[in-house]
């Protein structure tokens, strides 16, 4: 696991925690954590990028959004799309 804190001159601002190669049971429970979404959504991304290379959960503090990020918790989960060449 990866944890990440983000403090400010004035306070904690931000936390996020990542979970690589994450089971199914790992990531339905955090797809439920903040948006009770159902974990049948993210079947089609499965199905055409196989399994995850993460998730991530992350919380932003109240004020720290500035309007353009959400504050709270919010869930992300991360697929390799494989290589590029250039």
């Amino acid at each position: 696991m990866i944890l990440t804190v983000v403090v400010t001159s004035d306070k904690f601002a931000r936390i996020s925690v990542i979970i690589p190669r994450p089971n199914v049971e790992v990531l339905c429970e955090l797809l439920s954590v903040e948006s009770k979404t159902d974990y049948k959504e993210h079947q089609k991304f499965l199905d055409h990028f196989g399994q995850p290379d993460a998730v991530e959960y992350s919380y932003l503090e109240n004020g720290f959004g500035f309007g353009l990020y959400k504050e709270g918790v919010d869930i992300h989960v991360h697929y390799n799309l494989g290589g590029v060449n250039a």
